[in-house]
This record gives C-alpha cells, sequence and structure tokens, in this order.
C-alpha cells in the first residue's frame, strides 16, 4: 500500500473497503466481483459502492460501520482487540473504530486545553513540587518540602535556614 493510497482510504471508507476486498483476493478485481461470501460485512460495498438495491438479511450499516463489524469479525468479536489491533498494513486499520479516522485523532480534547494559558497555570501549579510532583520516589523519600533552592528537604535533616 502506497502513501497516496493510504490518503486516499482516509478519506472514504467505500474505496477502503474496495482495498480491502482486493487484498482479501489477492488483487484479483473479478474474484472480488464473484465473490460469495454474503456474511461478510463487506459484501454489499465490495465493488466500491454503494448498491442499488440491498441484499435481503443484511443489516443496513453504513460503510463506517460495516468496517467496523468487519474488524470485530476480524478479531474474533472483541472490541477490546479491534482497539489494539496491530495489523497497521491492513486498509481497514485507519477506520477500525466505525467512524472518520480524522475524528478519533481529536476526539475528547476541548480546544481550550492547549491554550498558552491554561499550559501557563498548570506549570505554576505544578511547579513547586510538593504533593502535586508527578514523581513518586520524591513523595516516598521526603515531606515533599523544598528550601529557597529548590532542594528537597529530608524529614530527619536538620535544615538551618541561615545556609
Amino acid at each position: 500500500m502506497t502513501v497516496a493510497n493510504r490518503e486516499e482510504m482516509l478519506r472514504s471508507p467505500l474505496k477502503t473497503i474496495r482495498a480491502r476486498c482486493l487484498d482479501c483476493v489477492a488483487g484479483s478485481r473479478a474474484e472480488v466481483r464473484r465473490c460469495e461470501l454474503r456474511e461478510c460485512p463487506l459484501w454489499p460495498y465490495r465493488m466500491g459502492r454503494r448498491p442499488k438495491t440491498w441484499p435481503e438479511g443484511m443489516p443496513r450499516w453504513t460503510p463506517a460501520r460495516a468496517i467496523r463489524a468487519e474488524c470485530l469479525d476480524c478479531c474474533v468479536g472483541s472490541a477490546y482487540e479491534v482497539r489494539l489491533c496491530a495489523a497497521t498494513n491492513c486498509p481497514c486499520h485507519p477506520w477500525r473504530f466505525g467512524r472518520r479516522p480524522q475524528q478519533e485523532r481529536t476526539r475528547g480534547t476541548p480546544a481550550h486545553v492547549f491554550t498558552p494559558r491554561c499550559t501557563r497555570q498548570f506549570e505554576r501549579r505544578h511547579r513547586g513540587g510538593g504533593l502535586a510532583t508527578s514523581f513518586p520516589q520524591e513523595r516516598a523519600r521526603g515531606s515533599g518540602r523544598r528550601d529557597s533552592e529548590g532542594s528537597l528537604i529530608e524529614e530527619n535533616s536538620i535544615h538551618d535556614p541561615k545556609d
């Protein structure tokens, strides 16, 4: 799979399905057309376009949901395994969650999280160390108090403020 093909698959789930079907039958377009595996969730979309008439007994999935169903099928029904899927060369890999890959990168991250003001506030809050430090070994060793130079003050040590 070339970079151009990968970018094309990110744009369209139908092109991704077509690439997956070609991958399944070793690149033979004639075999994709003659495919009789009607239990496959991708079967209605195997030609790279929406079917004019829907096959009887098939659920009416969107192309992205059909890719999700195919990934679940491949991972024996385990959503956890789909999340951990290591088959990055599979055409379906970017679409394995059943939604656009571009939405996956930004989902759950509010826009205000990375503003400079919030970053400065975070640094101010976590600069002092103390109990808010992210280093558990420092919390275990001492009381978490620091002297004027920023060195950790041990509980058992005697600290002379004149030093």
